[in-house]
This record gives C-alpha cells, structure tokens and sequence, in this order.
C-alpha cells in the first residue's frame, strides 16, 4: 500500500516537473512568435508614415543628408518610447552604410551587404530579427533582450537602394513570464486534480496486485504441502503394502529355500534368483522411501536444514558426492517461500546425487534487498544439451515452474571448472 502511494506520488511529481517544462517551452515560442507579430506591425505602422518623407528626400552618395529634417521626422516615436533607436542604411556595392541615427556616433559604420537579407525583404514588407551581440550594435547590446530589430527597404527620389531599421521595444522573455503567469497554475492544478482523482483508484490497484501476489504465494505454498503430502501418503502406503509384500515373501522363499532335500536342482536355482531380486527390490525401495518421506530435520536454522536434507538424500546411495553448505545468514523467509527454497535444493541434489556423476556438491544462500539467491554448483558432467528432453529430469521442469510461480527466477548455468564440465543452478526469489 504505501508502496503504491509513493510510486504515485513520485508518477506525480515527475509529470508536474514534465508538464512545467513542456508548459514553459511552449510559453516560450507563443511568446517569441507574439512579440515577433507586434513588433512587425509596429514597425509597419511607423515605416508607413515615414516612408513618404523619406521617398522625397535625396539621400544619394552625393547629396548632404538633412539631420536635422530625420531627427524631427523620428523624434515623437524615439521620445514616446515605440522606438528606442533608428538606422538608416544606404547600399553601396557589396557594403551597406549608416547615413543617419539618432545616435551619431554610428553614422558612417559600414557592414557587409546581405543578399539574404535583402531576399526577405524584397518578399515580405517587413523583416523582424533579434538584436545580436555584434561590434555595430555596440549601443543596443546592453538592451538587446528587450528588443527586436525590423527592417524595411526603400529608394529615395533619385532611386537610390536604401534600408530602415527601427529598433522596437518588445520583449520575449517579460511576454514568456505573463504567458506562464496564465497557463501554468491552470495546466498544474488540473495535474493534480487528475492525480487526486485517481490516487484512490492507484490504491485499489495495489491492494488488488498485493491480493493477487498474496494469494499465488498461497497457491504455490498450497501446492508444495500437497505435494509433500502426497509423497509422505505415497511412501506409508509402499512401506505399509508393497515393502511388507516383498519382505514377506523373501521369507516365503527363505521358508522353501529351507527344505533343500525336496528340491530340484534347477527350481532352487530359480527360487536363489527369486529371492535375490526380491532383496534387490526391497533395498531400493527402502531408499526411495526415504527420499518420498523426507528428513526428519531438528535443526531450525536454514543452513543445518540444507545440510540435514543432503545427508539424508545422500545416504542410501553408494559414490556420492561431498556436500558442502554456505549460508552466511540466516534469511528471514516467509513460510511458503522456505518451503519451495527447500524443496528446489532437494531437487537440485537428487540431480546431482542421480546423474551428475559429481564429486563436489556446494549450496549457497545469500541474501540481498527484497531477494534471496542459491546457488548450486557441482564438478559433475554437465547439464543435458537438451534437458527438457531427458528422461528423469521432469523434476527441474516442474521447480523452474514453482519457482517462476512465486516470482523468483531459475537458471541453468555451465559449471565454473577449467574444462566447462559441472553445472550451475542460480535461484533467485522475493523475500519480504
């Protein structure tokens, strides 16, 4: 539950941070494209009215420009505050030159001429560009923020190639600020209306994955205690029903066996036979007993349950492996979780025991953050190329299963040996 929550609030937060970003992105271009369109119609309006005057004037390479006649024509836009500076260029060859400005000191500059430029203006009626930070700007660059340059291009009565440049206030980021100002509470608080809406909703979801974790884990845990409980009622009735049969008949035959004098040569032979097979068969089944019931284990800790449990499937087989059992801590496990941990490390050793041909056997149980893992490693021969396929190995099908069922992971590895021979069990399952 409170998992859900944090995972919720912290989906939340991230889309809030999203959505500020995205919100002021897009404040961004609304207010660049807005301050782009007023500045262009201002400079149209003021170039509109400027433009008869300055048509008539003669501002040729010979003529004298009238100065003061240009700082009248400007004078009530400068002082009023729609523009904060005026250029006027004439173009000469491959080079534009400042013949007048409001601030003198500029007239005379000269700069390379701009086809580019040039091009945009012969198409539209007015360009509007930001103010770079360049030497010929050198008296702008310190409001170069707050304003945008718009271009017009002109001819004089003499027909000579002239450019405006008006320089008008208008400032993307004051016009960004109002923007947000307006859409990015709006944008949050239905952010976290939604999120408030559908935190209950979160929270059902989590009880109900929490109930449905729960009740597999009930399942698994179900179907391990029949399991073993099947195996235990499986070896009462072979010992109750079939071993006594057999024993009973050994003696029988050792009953017979016992009145030599009235026997044929050849059916004592055949009852030796019978009677050796009947103890063969018991003997086997007397160990197979012992694996079906399991160990009786005193031990509560989980690594002397582990080392209970491969000594008693190690003891009724003849050339067994050497086992050796690592657990640094002692894991705390739920019930159903050490009960599949148990029952895949029985499987784990009956393989190695059954057709490893192993020598070495070691299991190790370690312990991380919400997992613990086993390893089973042998030195024997291998795993099958093709296991799944293998007579007597439905075992490992059937713990990969249970494993996978409770939410943890089994792979088969190769051994760690030089040579590539052993192999390696690697299990890994959620712990509280």
């Amino acid at each position: 539950m409170r998992r859900a929550v944090t995972v919720h609030l912290l989906t939340v937060t991230g889309a809030l941070i999203l959505v500020t970003v995205l919100v002021a992105g897009a404040s961004w271009v609304f207010a660049r494209g807005e301050a782009f369109r007023m500045a262009g119609q201002t400079g149209l309006a003021v170039t509109d009215v400027v433009l008869g005057p300055l048509s008539e004037a003669d501002l040729g390479p010979e003529a004298t420009v009238d100065r003061a006649a240009l700082t009248e024509l400007f004078h009530p836009f400068l002082s009023s505050g729609v523009l904060y500076r005026v250029k006027v260029w004439r173009v000469e060859g491959d080079e534009a030159v400042v013949i007048y400005s409001d601030v003198p000191a500029v007239e005379g500059d000269r700069r390379p001429y701009d086809p580019e430029l040039a091009a945009r203006m012969a198409a539209q009626p007015t360009v509007v560009a930001m103010v770079p930070q360049t030497p010929e700007h050198r008296y702008e660059n310190d409001q170069a923020d707050r304003l945008l340059e718009v271009y017009r291009a002109f001819t004089d009565r003499a027909g000579t190639q002239l450019r405006l440049e008006v320089y008008v206030p208008a400032s993307v980021a004051a016009t960004t600020r109002v923007v947000l100002a307006h859409a990015l509470p709006v944008s949050l608080a239905g952010l976290l209306v939604l999120s408030a809406a559908t935190l209950p909703l979160a929270v059902r979801l989590a009880r109900r994955v929490s109930r449905i974790e729960a009740d597999r884990s009930e399942l698994v845990r179900a179907a391990l205690e029949a399991s073993e409980a099947e195996r235990t009622s499986l070896a009462r009735w072979l010992h109750d029903g079939l071993v006594q049969h057999l024993a009973t008949t050994g003696v029988i035959i050792d009953l017979v066996l016992g009145r030599a004098d009235q026997l044929e040569s050849a059916d004592r032979r055949l009852l030796e036979q019978a009677h050796a097979l009947a103890d063969e068969d018991l003997t086997a089944l007397r160990g197979k007993l012992g694996e079906l019931a399991g160990p009786v284990v005193a031990a509560t800790d989980l690594a002397g349950v582990v080392e209970a449990l491969a000594a008693e499937l190690t003891r009724t087989s003849e050339g067994v492996p050497a086992v050796t059992v690592q657990v640094p801590d002692d894991p705390e496990l739920a019930p159903g979780t050490r009960a599949l941990l148990l029952s895949v490390v029985a499987e784990l050793l009956r393989n190695a025991v059954r057709h490893a041909a192993a020598e070495t056997v070691t299991v190790r149980v370690d312990q991380g953050p919400g997992i613990v893992t086993i390893l089973v490693s042998d030195d024997g021969q291998g795993w099958p190329v093709e296991l799944t396929e293998e007579p007597g190995h439905a075992g490992l099908r059937l713990a990969t299963a249970a494993v996978e069922a409770a939410g943890g992971r089994l792979r088969l590895l190769p051994g760690a040996a030089a040579d590539g021979t052993g192999a390696t069990a690697l299990i890994t399952l959620p712990r509280p």
